[in-house]
This record gives structure tokens, C-alpha cells and sequence, in this order.
């Protein structure tokens, strides 16, 4: 490669790379806030924070690095405009056609990541996040869920109490729920033996004793079967 091409190449990936850099911090700021949000609507596990962020960012790759392709090829040229380099190259017989193949070796390859993000790795980011707050939200231990402790839901939404819990928090038992839906309306549900997952759940049986307590408290008191649902 000539020394020209490899002066012009250096120049626009330097830019490229500087803006890159700078829409990428702001990128991130965006995506953080609203992963903070998801976290704060209890959609996505607070144990998931970082790892979705990394996989929302391969995400936005495909709409970075045009922008700052075109961005960083801006700057460049405008600080060789700015520096007299460009009529000095002009003066020499390089014209705006010389000045393509630099462009290509600095474009062709961003073109190659953006179609492998657009086409593979953002799909596959996508599906592997959604996977990963799929299996979190099974998992009792990831969800904040603790064996002997009253835990309150997000929003206000009820308390979940867990008798025994399994080493992995796939499995418990002794399970009691109070939801608060419309006003004066309360559910207990129960289950002696089981996994997360929907029809999982039952009314306790008459006669059955039923925890007691405060979130975060331990140690429950056990209170008649008078408490279910109203």
C-alpha cells in the first residue's frame, strides 16, 4: 500500500474510532436508563444489569457505526481541509478519485460488521437476553425470593412467602402468596412441593396453617385458615 493510502487510511479510522467512541457513551447512557426501568418494573432481574447491557448494545452496533462512519470521514476531511493538506494533495495530481480506495478499506469492513450484527449477532443477542430473564425469572434465588422471609413484590403487588427452597431455586415448597388486586381483595395460594411455572399454584385446603408475617421479616407465625382469599 502506498504511504498515501496508509496516511489517509490511518487518518479516517482514527476518526472513525474517536466517534464511535463518543456515540457509544451516549448510546449507552440511553440504554442503561431503560434497562434501569425494566429493573425498577421488576421486568428484568437487577442480577441481569450488565449482561443485558452488553447484549442490547451489540443491538445498536448496526445503526453506530454508519453514523459514525460517516461522521469520522466528515472530520478527517474537514481537518485536511482545515490544514491545508488536501490543496497540497490536489497541487500533486491526487484528485477525489485517488481518495476511494482509503475510503474503501476503511467502509468495506464496517459494512462486513454491520450486515454480520443486522443479520446474526443481533438477533442472537436479542434471543439470548430474552432467554436470560426467561430462565431468571423461573429461578427464585435471581428473583430476590429467600427460604423463611416474607418478600414483597414490585409495585406494591403482594407478598411471597417460601417455606424451602431448593440449592439451584428451581424447586421449593411450603409457598404462600397474598396479591393485592382491586381494593379489599386478597388471594393466598399455596403449593406443597413445586416448580415456578403457571398452574403451579392452589388454594390451601381447610384446616391448613398458613405463615404469618412482614416482608423481610423471619421467622413466621402460623395463623388458622382463616386468611384466605376474601
Amino acid at each position: 500500500m502506498p504511504k498515501l493510502d496508509r496516511y489517509l487510511t490511518r487518518e479516517f479510522t482514527q476518526s472513525l474510532f474517536a466517534t464511535l467512541v463518543v456515540l457509544g457513551i451516549i448510546s449507552l447512557g440511553g440504554v442503561f436508563a431503560d434497562l434501569l426501568g425494566e429493573i425498577a418494573r421488576g421486568k428484568v432481574p437487577a442480577g441481569l444489569l450488565l449482561s443485558q447491557l452488553g447484549l442490547r448494545l451489540i443491538n445498536f452496533l448496526p445503526i453506530l457505526l454508519p453514523l459514525a462512519l460517516m461522521l469520522g470521514l466528515l472530520l478527517a476531511l474537514g481537518r485536511m481541509y482545515r490544514d491545508s493538506e488536501m490543496p497540497v494533495l490536489a497541487s500533486i495530481g491526487v484528485g477525489p478519485r485517488r481518495l476511494l480506495r482509503p475510503v474503501l478499506w476503511v467502509t468495506i469492513p464496517v459494512v462486513v460488521v454491520v450486515g454480520v450484527c443486522a443479520l446474526w449477532l443481533g438477533p442472537a443477542a436479542r434471543k439470548l437476553g430474552n432467554q436470560m430473564v426467561w430462565e431468571a425469572n423461573r429461578n427464585l434465588l435471581l428473583t430476590g425470593l429467600e427460604p423463611g422471609r416474607f418478600t414483597a413484590l414490585p409495585n406494591g403487588g403482594g407478598v411471597v412467602y417460601v417455606g424451602e427452597m431448593s440449592a439451584d431455586g428451581r424447586t421449593f415448597s411450603r409457598m404462600f402468596v397474598h396479591r393485592r388486586g382491586r381494593p379489599h381483595r386478597r388471594e393466598h395460594l399455596e403449593d406443597r412441593r413445586a416448580a415456578p411455572g403457571p398452574g403451579r399454584h392452589a388454594l390451601p385446603a381447610p384446616g391448613r396453617r398458613l405463615p404469618r408475617g412482614r416482608p423481610g421479616e423471619r421467622g413466621p407465625r402460623l395463623s388458622p385458615d382463616a386468611l384466605r382469599a376474601q
